[in-house]
């Protein structure tokens, strides 16, 4: 004889759970950047997809993906291809403004893992990937993504704990 409120699961709460099997929690994770490859999708946008993994917790070995977009000198200028631009034609002031809104964007992801100025136009995936330990900050989840709130560069005695996002922590960060 079976009880009617017995579920087949016991006492697993599945209602309770995320329907995201890639789910994590919203906080500060130390991670390690493993890739930086530079693609270009089907449609022509190009982009660096930049892999951390995370290094301790509940969520060790699980990764966080970020994606930052790289328009084309042409787009910068507001036109959607090399010869539109060539020729002066379909100039898109809308397609200048997010392409120099990506470049601010990636400007600052830059800057976070702690690449001066001078030198963010000469990198290469692999100084990327050089960078090493990072704290990375995790917001909450925008259309399935990952959503990075901010990086810092971890320092080499992280002993001290807390987040290097909190003001208020004695931490250096």
């Amino acid at each position: 004889m079976s009880d009617d409120n017995v579920s087949v699961f016991g006492e697993l709460d599945i209602e309770n759970a995320s329907a995201d099997p890639f789910f994590k929690e919203n906080g500060t994770y130390l991670c390690l950047i493993t890739e930086a490859p530079i693609s270009t999708s089907a449609k022509g946008n190009r982009g660096m997809n930049i892999k951390y993994i995370i290094q301790e917790g509940d969520y060790e070995k699980e990764s966080i993906r970020d994606y930052k977009s790289i328009p084309f000198p042409w787009q910068l200028k507001g036109y959607q291809t090399e010869e539109d631009m060539a020729n002066e034609t379909s100039y898109d002031d809308e397609l200048k403004r997010r392409s120099l809104k990506s470049v601010r964007f990636l400007k600052q992801r830059l800057r976070e893992f702690g690449f001066p100025d001078e030198k963010m136009s000469s990198l290469q995936p692999e100084d990327i990937i050089g960078v090493g330990y990072v704290w990375v900050q995790l917001g909450h989840k925008q259309n399935g993504d990952d959503l990075i709130m901010g990086v810092k560069l971890a320092q080499s005695d992280s002993s001290e704990g807390g987040s290097p996002f909190d003001t208020s922590a004695s931490t250096p960060f």
